[in-house]
């Protein structure tokens, strides 16, 4: 990363040679990389430190190091310019083997069959030149193999914005492919723009986003959005203080959907966050984000004499418990959403949304039935043609689910999470032309279905046009 920044930035030319960082320097440049990223510099990146400020004061063509230190104090851009310099990234694809054997092997079969046929959100925290999240993306793809219409977004994270414009750019030496196998080679790779380069192929480069994020100021947050299935923070925590690591873990377990996975490094934590347990995931540990349960009623300790009585708040009304119980499911509490559905008839929109909710929880008998009703119900309703083809995704039966979920855009055309998940299986079949315009219409129809975009894919409209958008622009790129 340091070669890459003295590419981008050439040096003055009359800067003198930079003198050795000294202590004093280093040390109020390590005090500023804490406080704002919760790093803890110790002796053994004390010299990786001392070689990045030099370096950085040669490109700048600053002689005095007390300057330099000023500058790093009060300008963010560069303070995040030496993280790369402390921290060792990702230098290759698929390190950790056994590691990324897991992933596809276990942890993402086992969130495909959890969400139902719903879109994955994957996140590489801290993915310095983007390898990680590459690989996410690469081990869909090859998934896609057996699970045909299986649509994730990936997205990689980082801090520091020069380590974001490489894996955007997505060029790399062929030593980093060391641990990448020949056929998967010829499959996610085309030759580089240098010799002894290569770029990942422009049909898989849509399916990431990567965005500027510094781990410990979101930890300080409220987390907003799409929760996550799976969240990758692999040699990152080793960087920060414990005190940053309780708070960056605690957070990131926050950031995923009941059910989800957090991996770290092997040597990282083994103390699970709060709301999550460790698991044994095919040889490698994770922690999985448990589902909150909806407390018990326990009997009330006998009140003082003379106390005055509680009136109990007036239970909701159908249509309040019908929307309670839609907030909880698309939050993923579904046991919540169960509760709020107690008292209230199973026919019409309830009956759907229970059928919903025992997909998403992978009870795919008691989904059938609830599916079967619906069908008998409203034979020409949208939905519960768009749920049967859901089913059929998640029994793995694609010729079953394209055909529901066909019928359920020619009833109605303006469904967009109908032809979002059929765009992908056409996709997944080959059938290019008829994915397009099936991205397209999803796309369009964005504008004006919000609602049920958010229920059922669990994005906001701009987030689902944009995905949309990127597969489109892959269909032509491949067609």
């Amino acid at each position: 990363m340091t070669e890459a920044l003295e590419k981008n930035d050439a040096p003055a030319p009359t800067a003198a040679p930079a003198a050795p960082a000294a202590s004093d320097v280093v040390q109020r440049v390590a005090a500023v990389l804490e406080h704002h990223a919760g790093m803890r510099v110790q002796s053994a990146q004390r010299r990786r430190l001392e070689r990045a400020i030099e370096t950085r004061m040669r490109v700048l063509g600053e002689a005095d190091g007390a300057d330099y230190a000023d500058r790093v104090e009060q300008d963010a851009a560069e303070w995040r310019r030496l993280v790369p310099g402390v921290a060792v990234g990702e230098t290759r694809f698929f390190r950790d083997r056994e590691r990324w054997d897991a992933v596809e092997r276990d942890v993402i079969p086992g969130l495909i069959a959890r969400r139902g046929g719903r879109p994955l959100r994957l996140w590489s925290a801290g993915c310095a030149t983007g390898q990680e999240a590459w690989g996410l993306a690469m081990v869909c793809d090859r998934l896609r193999d057996h699970y045909p219409g299986l649509v994730a977004e990936v997205i990689g994270s980082d801090i520091n914005p020069d380590a974001l414009a490489a894996a955007r750019d997505a060029v790399y030496p062929e030593s980093a492919l060391r641990g990448v196998a020949r056929a998967d080679r010829a499959r996610f790779f085309e030759p580089g723009p240098g010799q002894g380069t290569c770029r990942v192929r422009a049909d898989l480069r849509p399916r990431v986003r990567f965005e500027e994020l510094n781990l410990l100021a979101w930890a300080g947050g409220p987390h907003r959005g799409p929760a996550y299935d799976l969240i990758l923070c692999l040699r990152v925590l080793i960087y920060l203080s414990p005190e940053a690591t309780e708070r960056v873990l605690a957070a990131l377990a926050g950031a995923l959907a009941p059910g989800g996975v957090l991996l770290v490094g092997h040597t990282e934590s083994l103390t699970a966050p709060p709301g999550c347990v460790l698991e044994w995931l095919g040889g490698s540990h994770g922690f999985r984000r448990q589902e909150p349960e909806t407390p018990t009623a326990t009997p009330s300790a006998r009140k003082p004499r003379g106390a005055a009585a509680k009136v109990p708040p007036e239970p909701p009304t159908p249509v309040e418990g019908l929307h309670l119980a839609w907030e909880a499911a698309v939050a993923e509490r579904y046991t919540d959403a169960e509760a709020h559905l107690a008292g209230v008839a199973r026919t019409g929109e309830a009956l759907r949304l229970s059928a919903w909710i025992r997909l998403a929880r992978g009870d795919e008998r008691e989904a059938a039935k609830r599916i079967d009703a619906a069908l008998a119900e409203a034979p020409t309703h949208p939905e519960p043609h768009f749920l049967a083809g859901m089913l059929a995704l998640a029994r793995n039966r694609p010729e079953e689910a394209t055909a529901h979920l066909k019928h359920a855009v020619y009833l109605d055309p303006g469904f967009a999470p109908a032809h979002f998940h059929l765009a992908a299986l056409l996709a997944a079949a080959g059938r290019e032309d008829e994915a397009r315009r099936a991205w397209h219409a999803a796309e369009r129809a964005s504008e004006t279905d919000a609602e049920r975009i958010r229920r059922y894919v669990g994005f906001d409209a701009a987030a689902f046009a944009q995905v949309c958008r990127g597969h489109r622009e892959e269909e032509d790129g491949g067609g």
